[in-house]
């Protein structure tokens, strides 16, 4: 296993190696944990949580601030305790909102993958970004300018596993032939965001995975249940994932 591991990573990539404050502790919670928190702000909320962990002497180096905005008051009271903060992300995005982050690009030049039948599943399926586009980098420094500039620290890339079959690349490919291979250029666009703002300062960490997508991003364990079968899942999950060329999961 060994030897075939170390064949694998010649062949795909050597992952990647996180800076030292992401292997100490992190915490944090989805939109809904913040939002429904008993002072309904998920500002003050996430503030709330930064204080008491420094009161309680309880370290952590990140915090996993899903759903809030660039506020300065939260960036300041992480910054001044050493606590990064971590973002997420879905690899879609509405055309309308495409067409303003990229208002020099025309409406069919912008980086969206091309699907044609899904209306008969759903009413308005999701323009999924198409990163294999050479505009794809410019939507998201313009998507992400504002989270950026305010020191986001890195962001959970959610998702990449629901590409329509029939979805035409701009690369030529068509969904069902990109289907892993749609997490490698989602990890590496956002691999190459983050490495232009902050250098090896940062952490991505992906729910699905391709071959070489390691040397872009650790992994999560994806959406399991909060209890002790879901935590048995998890170390289950890990160890498989460990055993195929990802070592930096959580």
């Amino acid at each position: 296993p060994y030897s075939a591991l170390q064949g694998y990573i010649m062949l795909t990539g050597k992952p990647i190696l996180p800076p030292k404050w992401v292997f100490e502790p992190w915490a944090g919670g989805g939109m809904g944990r913040w939002s429904k928190g008993p002072l309904k702000n998920n500002i003050l909320e996430i503030v709330g949580v930064i204080k008491i962990f420094e009161e309680l002497d309880i370290p952590h180096s990140a915090l996993y601030a899903e759903g809030a905005r660039p506020d300065a008051k939260l960036f300041s009271e992480a910054a001044l305790r050493n606590i990064k903060l971590l973002s997420w992300e879905y690899p879609a995005i509405s055309s309308e909102n495409a067409a303003k982050l990229l208002s020099n690009t025309p409406f069919e030049e912008l980086p969206l993958l091309k699907i044609t039948g899904m209306e008969k599943f759903e009413k308005n399926p999701p323009s999924y970004i198409d990163f294999t586009h050479p505009k794809a980098i410019d939507l998201l420094r313009s998507h992400w300018k504002e989270r950026i500039n305010a020191g986001i620290a890195g962001t959970m890339v959610d998702f990449g596993d629901l590409v329509p079959d029939q979805a035409i690349f701009f690369n030529g490919q068509k969904g069902d032939e990109m289907h892993n291979f749609y997490l490698y250029y989602y990890t590496k666009s956002y691999n190459y965001l983050f490495k232009e703002a902050r250098g090896d300062d940062f952490v991505l960490f992906q729910r699905g995975a391709a071959p070489g997508s390691q040397t872009f991003a650790c992994c999560f364990a994806g959406d399991h249940s909060a209890t002790f079968v879901g935590l048995t899942s998890v170390i289950y999950g890990g160890l498989s994932i460990a055993a195929c060329g990802f070592p930096f999961w959580g």
